[in-house]
């Protein structure tokens, strides 16, 4: 991550309602205030801050010095980023639907891409409030999945995506426990989009301001520009104005994140 401070507290808040322990960040030398804000979360143990110089970019090299050094102090891990919101579907908690894939070595996750919904700048309030509306499940985005994985199953990051599993009959599978094996240029999309039981909501872009702070700041971990060219224009889908699937925890994350902020 870099220089991601707006929208820490609001990601960290909402990942601690749905069951998540602790948080692995790996920060690309952010010149905001994002050390300084993720202080109380460290000093409480939820977070552990990793410094990623510009020779440790590759996010590959992240993933892998996470599962190295941290692997063995959980039991599943999932590996997002801070424009993403994994959740379960209709339950309350990730714990809950993990429960049910106890037997498998990962759980692959689709997006639900978002678009600007209309925002030229950034609105007043939380991403989960502001980004309704976003791409039909037929988009070819919304095949693509991050992973959850058992790190003591798990060999070595092949991709942001995908990872190496040990033995060959260990193979992650869909919320539908199918089985994915494909290794390969399309390594990290599904056949089909699946949310019926889990999903990612991922707010690429959100406004247009907001995209052009975060192309000018370039790519936490990649060694290239992903934000060029229309970019933008590709990722801007809104054709389902209003999936609010995501807002039934938004009292709760509003009353989380005013207690936050009165006890700093």
């Amino acid at each position: 991550m870099k220089n991601e401070a707006p929208y820490l507290r609001e990601w960290i808040e909402f990942y601690k309602l749905v069951g998540v322990e602790r948080f692995y960040l790996y920060n690309n030398e952010s010149t905001d205030n994002t050390v300084e804000l993720l202080q109380p979360y460290i000093r409480s143990g939820e977070v552990v801050l990793e410094h990623c110089p510009t020779s440790m970019r590759q996010v590959n090299r992240a993933y892998n010095h996470c599962l190295e050094y941290y692997g063995s102090e959980s039991e599943w891990m999932a590996f997002i980023d801070i424009d993403e919101f994994l959740f379960p579907t209709n339950e309350e908690n990730l714990k809950t639907i993990l429960d049910d894939y106890l037997e498998y070595p990962g759980l692959l996750v689709n997006w639900c891409c978002f678009g600007s919904s209309g925002h030229q700048t950034k609105p007043k309030g939380l991403t989960i409030e502001n980004y309704t509306h976003r791409a039909n499940s037929s988009f070819a985005k919304s095949r693509v999945f991050k992973s959850i994985v058992k790190p003591i199953f798990v060999q070595a990051c092949i991709t942001p995506h995908n990872f190496l599993y040990i033995g060959r009959k260990l193979k992650p599978v869909t919320e539908n426990k199918i089985a994915f094996t494909q290794i390969g240029p399309k390594d990290n999309q599904n056949l089909t989009s699946s949310w019926g039981k889990i999903r990612i909501n991922h707010y690429i872009i959100r406004s247009r301001e907001e995209f052009i702070a975060k192309r000018g700041r370039g790519d936490a971990l990649f060694n290239f520009a992903r934000y060029t060219g229309d970019f933008f224009e590709r990722h801007d889908r809104n054709a389902v104005e209003e999936d609010l699937t995501i807002q039934r925890f938004l009292p709760q994350l509003k009353q989380k994140l005013q207690n936050k902020l009165q006890n700093i």
